[in-house]
């Protein structure tokens, strides 16, 4: 993007998606340490000692190239996915074209799909479109639907290498918590 426009990278993202996006609660800073006072601290189980560390301002966190350094809210991420996928106003059509067509992944059934930075997940309400990033001490969790015109955001700032999946906070989540939302943003449709 800087090569075909000479322009920052983090240029482009503030003029091309957090403004048009209205997503005034999210910021980049890239390759620094400095970060929004109101940032959420992260922790993270280190060393399978069963103690959390704050990890909020390492390496990982903001040095990973342009990846790093974007601070911002669930509100902020579901109104991206939104602004992507039903308002359509952030890429064009052949763009989002690109970005969704499939790759087929063999070891998930219920996730057959990776495209351009998006996955898909099928769930009995439809496919869903979105992303699971994690990054040490935090883990966000954004998937848009779009048979019911609805983005899903969870995020948590704790996250834990050999934590296991089954029973955590996030598969709780997913498995019990949104089905549940889901189930009631049908019952609404069927009225």
């Amino acid at each position: 993007a800087e090569s075909a426009t000479g322009t920052p990278h983090e240029n482009l993202l503030e003029e091309l998606v957090l403004i048009p996006s209205q997503m005034r609660r999210t910021s980049y800073a890239p390759d620094t340490f400095t970060f929004p006072e109101e940032m959420d601290r992260g922790y993270m189980e280190l060393f399978h000692v069963g103690e959390l560390v704050d990890v909020s301002e390492t390496y990982a966190c903001n040095q990973v190239g342009p990846e790093g350094g974007v601070v911002s809210t669930a509100s902020d991420v579901g109104r991206f996915l939104w602004e992507v996928f039903d308002a359509k106003s952030l890429l064009s059509d052949a763009s989002i074209e690109e970005m969704t067509r499939w790759i087929a992944v063999e070891e998930s059934p219920d996730r057959p799909g990776y495209g351009l930075g998006f996955a898909t997940w099928q769930t009995r309400y439809g496919m869903a479109i979105g992303h699971i990033g994690q990054e040490f001490g935090y883990l966000t969790f954004a998937y848009y639907f779009p048979d019911q015109r609805v983005s899903f955001v969870f995020m948590t700032n704790a996250s834990s290498i050999s934590e296991p999946i089954e029973g955590n906070l996030t598969h709780t989540v997913v498995e019990e918590i949104l089905p549940s939302l889901l189930d009631v943003l049908s019952s609404a449709d069927a009225l």
